[in-house]
């Protein structure tokens, strides 16, 4: 049996946690994804943290079947995620 890697447990915290937002529009969520974004900046790159959103969404779109997905909310979440990497390139 193997592993499961940082990839994977980050992915399956950020789509909990986006459906979380997505739901709710919570603060606490948000302030989460910035946490994920810490976390993924010492594991992940840039490009596989936008993957595991794209995905993420992906499984949201099936559980909105039939109402819109709230894209401004998701994008919201993707962007305070991304702040770490942001303030990583500035160092």
């Amino acid at each position: 049996m193997t592993r499961p890697t940082a990839c994977q447990f980050i992915a399956e915290e950020y789509a909990a946690t986006l459906r979380e937002y997505v739901a709710s529009q919570d603060e606490s969520a948000l302030a989460r994804a910035y946490e994920l974004g810490r976390k993924a900046a010492n594991n992940i790159n840039i490009l596989e943290l936008a993957m595991i959103h794209h995905e993420a969404l992906q499984e949201l779109s099936v559980s909105f079947a039939g109402e819109p997905l709230p894209f401004i909310v998701a994008a919201q979440f993707f962007t305070e995620s991304l702040s770490p990497f942001e303030m990583t390139l500035r160092a």
